[in-house]
Formats: C-alpha cells, structure tokens, sequence
C-alpha cells in the first residue's frame, strides 16, 4: 500500500511546478484527502503496488506513462477530478510542489551530507566483503543498498526543485502534515 501511495506522490515530483498559488493548509487537505482515496484501489488492482514500486528511478515522461498505461489510471483519474482538481496533472503539479518541499525540509535536517551517507553504504558493502560473508549475502546487501542510494539521492535531486516560498511554509507545518497523513504514509518519508 505505500508504494500504491508513495509511488504515485513521488511521481508527481518529477515535473515542474507552476506557482499557481502558494502552498496553504486548506491545499495539503485537499491532497491528503485525495491519496486517502488511493488506498482503496490496493483492493481492485493487486499489481498496482508492485507496479509503482520503481517510479522514482524513471524518466517523468516514463513514469507517467506507466501510470496512465495502468489498468487502474482510470480510477486514478476519477478520484482526482472528483477531488477538485482539473485534471490529473493539475494533481502531478500539487503533489510535485508539496513532496519536493518535503524533501527539501528532510534533507535540510539530515545530520550528514548526501555524499557522507552514499559513502557510508559504499564503506559498508566493503566492509563486509572483508569479512568473509557468503557471496549471496553480500549480493543482497549491495542490491538493497544501491536501491537506499537511489532513494536517497532522487530526493535530493527533487530537492533541489523546490520553491524557498514552498520550502518556508513546509518547514513550519512539516509536523502538522505528518499528523493528518495517511498511516504509513509519515512513517515511510
């Protein structure tokens, strides 16, 4: 169910938002109350969280594709329009701006540098070759952690997108939007 709604929040960050107003807590109601309604299409579309799992590594072209291209686009596009919004772009924009800022607030508090946390893992990895761990483990370690630093540094680079306006506002209610998010949702930033 995260990647359900976690992949569609993050693929929204790929494209470029239109500062069409600024963020406000009536906007991240509206957003929270319109991915709440994603959860219940984990039910009708079993191969939907498989599906999304992979979105932050894609191309924005290619992850939006691969969402419209889903059996579930069409339930996705429902909910969003009977949302508010005018489309499932207009949606893509919001949801770029909000998580982007996120991102943005969580980088600025991580106590270690993007570059000191991928040397880290590398240091890691190397660490346990010496060791004399079995080859299979090692494999899975190093899969797992080359998917951390995946992660880690498509949310840096979403950052790096996003407004000081946005960034201003989300570092002052970051707290209250972890509060009204999803279960599991906050848990998993």
């Amino acid at each position: 169910m995260k990647h359900i709604i976690l992949g569609v929040g993050l693929l929204i960050l790929s494209w470029q938002s239109f500062a069409e107003q600024s963020l406000s807590k009536a906007l991240l109601e509206k957003y929270v109350s319109t991915i709440e309604k994603f959860q219940g299409l984990e039910d009708k579309y079993p191969a939907m969280d498989a599906e999304l799992e992979n979105l932050l590594q894609m191309t924005p072209d290619a992850a939006i594709n691969k969402i419209k291209g889903m059996q579930a686009y069409g339930d996705i596009e429902k909910i969003v329009k009977a949302a508010g919004y005018d489309s499932f772009e207009q949606f893509y924009q919001q949801s770029f701006r909000i998580m982007s800022s996120m991102f943005a607030v969580q980088m600025q508090q991580m106590p270690d540098s993007v570059e000191s946390m991928s040397e880290m893992l590398n240091s890691t990895v190397e660490r346990m070759k010496k060791s004399g761990m079995p080859a299979e483990m090692i494999s899975k370690m190093e899969k797992e952690m080359a998917a951390q630093k995946a992660n880690i540094d498509s949310m840096a680079t979403l950052a790096k997108s996003a407004s000081n306006e946005d960034i201003a506002f989300m570092k002052e209610n970051m707290m209250w939007l972890m509060s009204i998010m999803p279960n599991g949702i906050a848990t998993n930033q």
